[in-house]
């Protein structure tokens, strides 16, 4: 009531507020408020109060979801690096198909060296090369997580990714045809907490590069993969594995043998 008062009051002498509610509040009081909203509505229209309620939404945004619609790749670039500027502490983004292959405008951004996200999509991501992929992993030291579901990765895309995020504890990799068990082995020998592994689908892997794997790694999906007896005898040789998990994912050779 004082508020609505000294506002009236300002205007009526001709005077404009110097201060209101809204701009007087702190920010970690602006936080509160915004994560204790309950529904979607009310977060998404929190930052249409004024510019500091915008950067409090912006910095409290965890997840992006980025699809390619726009035919002028260096446009739908341009938009994914401003969103990834505008939401700086993002944990997990989606990159869907359509995403156009990455320039030089994009790797040459320090923005991304210093990226905070843990989960990462990159789905159907055929259009880049090992050495484009390898600037794009750099991006996100930080990574737990990523899905590179019938993506065009090669071993040596698979080494860098390793090299640059050495967290990874989840790696699922459905559908690369072009990984072989050189790039499991350099993957298992490289991740040390790696836990679960999706290999489903993946035609060139027989199961050898799990040889003596690492105590963490207690889930394997192999559906779609033809497992060698040796195969499967490295990736049991841990004795750590609880899943095996895979529809015709072992030659029926190998059951007989075993």
């Amino acid at each position: 009531m004082s508020l609505l008062s000294n506002d009236k009051h300002s205007q009526l002498s001709g005077k404009t507020p110097t201060s209101s509610f809204t701009t007087d509040l702190p920010g970690d009081c602006l936080n509160l408020i915004f994560n204790g909203l309950k529904t979607r509505d009310d977060r998404n229209s929190f930052g249409l109060t004024c510019h500091q309620w915008l950067c409090i939404q912006n910095n409290n945004r965890e997840s992006l979801w980025f699809r390619n619609r726009d035919k002028d790749p260096r446009i739908s670039l341009l938009i994914l690096y401003k969103l990834l500027s505008r939401f700086p502490n993002l944990k997990c983004l989606f990159l869907t198909s359509g995403l156009p292959k990455i320039t030089y405008f994009l790797i040459s951004k320090k923005l991304f060296f210093e990226s905070k996200v843990q989960y990462l999509y990159l789905d159907y991501y055929n259009q880049n090369a090992d050495i484009e992929l390898s600037s794009m992993f750099s991006w996100f030291p930080h990574l737990t997580f990523i899905r590179l579901r019938c993506s065009h990765i090669t071993d040596k895309g698979l080494e860098s990714l390793l090299k640059c995020c050495p967290s990874l504890k989840k790696v699922r990799l459905t559908g690369c045809h072009s990984i072989t068990d050189l790039g499991i082995r350099s993957l298992i020998e490289n991740c040390q907490q790696l836990g679960s592994l999706c290999i489903s689908s993946c035609s060139k892997i027989t199961g050898i590069g799990f040889l003596e794997c690492a105590k963490t790694l207690t889930y394997v999906g192999a559906g779609g993969c033809k497992l060698k007896v040796e195969g499967i005898n490295a990736i049991l040789s841990s004795g750590a594995i609880r899943d095996l998990f895979g529809k015709e994912c072992i030659n029926p050779e190998a059951v007989m043998t075993i």
